[in-house]
């Protein structure tokens, strides 16, 4: 609309109507027109559509990388090993191995303009012995009241989120 108005500005014949008092336009490909304004209105419009159109248009962002750490405290069992037990994020499936120290770091990708507790509702590690279960949105949300969490410290700028050291719970045998 800017460029076509911009060409009838230049390529425009134009007759006074003396009668009426207006203008008689005739633009090549579009026509004869009759206005008190004629091509502006071509430039105005097109300026519009430009500044709404930029407006509207989707600002794509990169999806986030969280990084989850933290640590579980072996029960007192002789037969324990951290590798025969499975530590994953529900419901995304992203699983990880533990250290031979109960150790973890694991990394989630959350969509843009989401937060990593709507997204990964637990975390969690299951073995044949035991196992044990963050409730991420409870946690977060204890964290930010500052009452009772589990997370030691959250990073939202840094997407980072340390837990505090776990006991496991053993299965009653």
């Amino acid at each position: 609309m800017i460029v076509l108005g911009f060409v009838a500005l230049l390529k425009q014949k134009t007759y006074l109507d003396r009668k009426s008092g207006q203008t008689t336009i005739e633009v090549p490909l579009a026509g004869k027109m009759t206005t008190n304004f004629p091509a502006l209105v071509f430039v105005f419009l097109g300026f519009v559509l430009a500044i709404y159109g930029g407006k509207k248009a989707p600002v794509t962002e990169n999806p986030a990388t969280w990084t989850l750490r933290g640590s579980f405290h072996a029960p007192s069992h002789t037969n324990f090993t951290w590798s025969a037990g499975i530590l994953e994020l529900v419901p995304t499936g992203t699983h990880v191995n533990m250290s031979t120290k109960g150790e973890f770091e694991m990394t989630a990708q959350v969509p843009a303009g989401k937060s990593i507790e709507n997204v990964v509702k637990a975390l969690a590690y299951t073995h044949e012995l035991g196992g044990y279960q963050f409730d991420l949105q409870t946690e977060v949300h204890n964290y930010d009241e500052r009452t009772n969490s589990l997370i030691q410290s959250l990073d939202r700028k840094t997407c980072t989120i340390l837990f505090k050291p776990v006991n496991l719970q053993l299965v009653d045998e």
